[in-house]
């Protein structure tokens, strides 16, 4: 089995950890559920391309093996009650294209280390409890095109494309909100979720 769609279907509990056992599983989409608990540490150890979990109830903290996780290249934990702070090992998620993990309730620096992600376009942290000035590495990143976080007096971000605050994010060229393209995304989500039940083996 390579992908397993499960999205949107009011389940509980808490996440079977034989999905880590799956050798071949690229492909996880849980999103929009009703799981608790902790994430099991157990996924990481399963091929994984893209890990969706936004949307549910998890909360504590990233396993160290998803942090680190050398082939995720897709990685959705927003809309959780996830806490901690992002691990430093998070520079060894060298595929990573997209990491949102907005809406939660990390702490913290934004570590320095993400400026390691030489592929990463997405970038999504606001609505958390990070503090202290994005790095300048983080900036530097030529890939980085949508990054959103926190513009407060606690969190310094003179690289993000749009500053977030009371859940509303500005983009910072154009001047206006940027709810419209997460609402289309959203109706996308809904609609087209990836293809995810096209890909079984």
């Amino acid at each position: 089995m390579r992908s397993w769609s499960g999205h949107r279907n009011d389940f509980s509990g808490t996440t079977p950890i034989q999905f880590g056992k799956l050798t071949q599983l690229r492909e996880f989409y849980m999103q929009k559920n009703a799981f608790k608990g902790s994430i099991p540490e157990e996924l990481g150890n399963a091929p994984l391309w893209k890990l969706n979990l936004n949307g549910n109830k998890f909360s504590g903290s990233v396993p160290e093996k998803i942090w680190s996780h050398p082939s995720i290249s897709e990685l959705h934990l927003d809309s959780n009650d996830l806490t901690g702070t992002i691990s430093p090992s998070i520079q060894f998620m060298q595929n990573a294209t997209i990491i949102k993990l907005q809406n939660n309730k990390f702490e913290g620096s934004i570590p320095e280390e993400i400026g390691f992600l030489n592929q990463i376009d997405t970038l999504h942290l606001q609505s958390n409890n990070f503090s202290g000035t994005v790095s300048e590495l983080i900036c530097e990143l030529v890939t980085l095109s949508s990054f959103h976080s926190d513009c407060s007096a606690e969190l310094e971000c003179k690289c993000c494309t749009s500053c977030c605050a009371d859940d509303v994010c500005i983009d910072r060229k154009t001047g206006l909100p940027t709810e419209n393209m997460n609402r289309r995304a959203e109706v996308i989500d809904r609609v087209m979720p990836g293809y995810p039940d096209m890909d079984w083996i």
